[in-house]
């Protein structure tokens, strides 16, 4: 562990980012959002807006919708 832990500090975001994140429009009700975190086994979503789908505008993550009681 030690050893990763110490190669994270030569190696740029480029080498570990996810190149093609799932994202979901700004306007999507939340409950869409945890639907599609459960249905991906993800935590995270990029969100956009829908002029332009492949800028990020934000990040949704689970625990989030979870403290906010979305069944």
């Amino acid at each position: 562990f030690n050893e990763k832990k110490e190669n994270l500090y030569g190696i740029s975001a480029e080498k570990v980012m996810t190149k093609h994140p799932i994202s979901i429009d700004k306007d999507s009700l939340a409950v869409k959002a945890l639907s599609l975190m459960s249905e991906k086994k993800i935590t995270s979503l990029c969100v956009h807006n829908k002029r332009n789908k492949h800028k990020t505008i934000g990040i949704l993550h689970i625990h989030t919708l979870l403290q906010s009681s979305i069944n």
